[in-house]
């Protein structure tokens, strides 16, 4: 009854467990999702901000080659400054720098580097007075949001306006920056929508790292006229994901746009494959999830998101075993009323293996590790009530360690002592396991040998004296013993068998030591 009642406490407990753990198990895969939720409208914003941003820019150059008073003059003033390099054959805008008065005045320029001479007249000096009117946009959209990286205006006659400043002698114009993404995916062969396109993750040449860019097209017309810019960093986009989840943001090729986990290497592209572990998650499977939704991939929860403007998709991983470890962590409370319960049966317990371990104790002997005298005598009880019954042989080993005293003497007593247990070790390594080893007191042992005849028990006792005369004591030297052998007679008493055994050893010593005695 009380034990049942024990029970029923129990169960109790652990239903209040369960309970507990799927609430919190639920909360926290709720909590998974409303972060990712949560990154993906942080990302969104910025994302949105750009379209919005390049939008403008696209509409203002296009309709800037509409307004013929506009191209004929340069609105910002900047185009006397322009200078000329005849030794390099290139133009810069170097000169803005010179003439800012302070650092707010210099905040409001953007570098432009060019190819050839400084165009004078045509549709080329009006692209330049596009690139020049554009600082003004770029200074106050920099000023409200400035973790964007670059925005700049790539002409189609060889020259880039960069902001914000940068010098000529850091970065200028060179015809390899058409090749580069965030043109390429611009020009009217690539481009024929004349929309705005995202890059794929590249390695910026002015040295910000891994980027993507937002690039439109600017036509005159049917002309087209250039690419306008807006760089957007890896920095920027993993501060973004930042959250308590592996997260990642990929592009169309699945190469890593940003993610939480710090990219090893920030000189070249990573994909998916190469950061998420495929043993675990495959990759493949990831992407192809449900969009906006939790689902379980693998051994973990999944959460992939796409972009309306973008053709990024966005991956929050959290193992399934994180989550149950959360879980449990926090319901416990529950787990320490289970404890204070356990901890009453755990001391019955306890109380039941000290009982054990005294009787175990009592059974050993504490310095060989050998079987006690007294085990050894509850032992021979119970073997000769066995042979008794079953008529078999049971054999009785008894040696006493030659001129111990004399150890104890030359080297003290902690030198005997290993040595004691250097004797106890042999023997047990040399017996059968249903063989039982017991010190009797000082340096005196047994053996028990059950179902084992006279012969049999010589046989052992002489590979116990062999191993005691080859394996010598490193301190001591060579330790030898005296061997007394008795096998028990039908009906014999246990007071009977032992005096014949010890007599045995009796008879070794005067016949010389270290050496086997049969009582026949």
């Amino acid at each position: 009854m009380k034990y049942k009642g024990r029970t029923i406490k129990i169960l109790i407990v652990m239903i209040l467990f369960s309970i507990t753990f799927i609430y919190n198990y639920s909360n926290l895969v709720s909590d998974f999702q409303n972060n990712a939720a949560a990154r993906k409208a942080a990302i969104d914003t910025d994302i949105q901000m750009s379209v919005n941003f390049i939008d403008m820019l696209t509409i203002y150059g296009n309709n800037y080659f509409r307004d013929d008073e506009a191209m004929s003059n340069d609105p910002s003033g900047s185009y006397p400054l322009l200078k000329y390099r005849p030794e390099t054959d290139s133009y810069h805008l170097d000169a803005a720098k010179d003439v800012a008065t302070d650092a707010v005045s210099l905040k409001m320029f953007g570098n432009i580097t060019g190819n050839g001479e400084i165009p004078n007249a045509g549709a080329s000096l009006q692209n330049i007075h596009l690139a020049l009117s554009y600082h003004d946009f770029w200074y106050k959209f920099y000023d409200r949001f400035p973790d964007i990286a670059w925005i700049y205006y790539t002409g189609e006659n060889d020259f880039i306006s960069m902001y914000p400043w940068v010098s000529s002698k850091e970065f200028s114009y060179k015809e390899s920056l058409k090749k580069i993404p965030f043109y390429s995916v611009a020009i009217p062969e690539n481009n024929t929508s004349r929309e705005a396109v995202w890059t794929p993750v590249y390695l910026d040449e002015a040295g910000k790292g891994l980027m993507v860019t937002l690039s439109s097209p600017i036509y005159d017309g049917d002309t087209f006229m250039g690419v306008v810019s807006i760089d957007i960093t890896n920095r920027r986009l993993s501060e973004l994901l930042q959250c308590p989840y592996e997260s990642y943001l990929i592009d169309a090729a699945s190469s890593v746009i940003a993610t939480t986990e710090k990219l090893q290497v920030d000189d070249r592209i990573v994909s998916l494959n190469e950061l998420v572990d495929t043993a675990k998650t495959d990759p493949v499977e990831i992407i192809a999830s449900k969009n906006d939704t939790v689902q379980i991939v693998g051994n973990n929860y999944i959460y992939t998101s796409t972009f309306d403007n973008t053709p990024w998709r966005m991956i929050m991983i959290e193992s399934i075993y994180v989550i149950i470890l959360k879980a449990v962590l926090g319901t416990m409370p529950v787990i320490l009323i289970c404890i204070l319960l356990l901890f009453t049966l755990y001391e019955v317990e306890k109380r039941r293996k000290a009982e054990t371990i005294l009787i175990e104790t009592a059974n050993t002997d504490q310095l060989t590790g050998s079987r006690s005298r007294r085990y050894l005598e509850q032992k021979i009880s119970e073997e000769i009530c066995r042979a008794d019954r079953y008529h078999k042989p049971t054999s009785l080993i008894i040696f006493d360690l030659d001129h111990f005293k004399s150890v104890n003497d030359k080297w003290g007593h902690p030198v005997g002592d290993e040595v004691l247990i250097h004797v106890a070790n042999l023997t047990k390594d040399t017996v059968r396991d249903v063989d039982t080893v017991a010190r009797l007191g000082g340096e005196e042992f047994a053996v028990l040998l059950p179902e084992t005849s006279l012969k049999g028990a010589k046989v052992l006792a002489d590979r116990i004296c062999t191993m005691l005369n080859e394996n010598i004591h490193v301190v001591a030297g060579p330790v030898t013993a005296s061997f007394g052998l008795a096998e028990r007679r039908e009906n014999e008493t246990f007071d009977s068998w032992y005096k014949r055994a010890d007599h045995a050893v009796y008879l070794a010593k005067e016949k010389g030591r270290n050496r086997v005695v049969c009582d026949e």
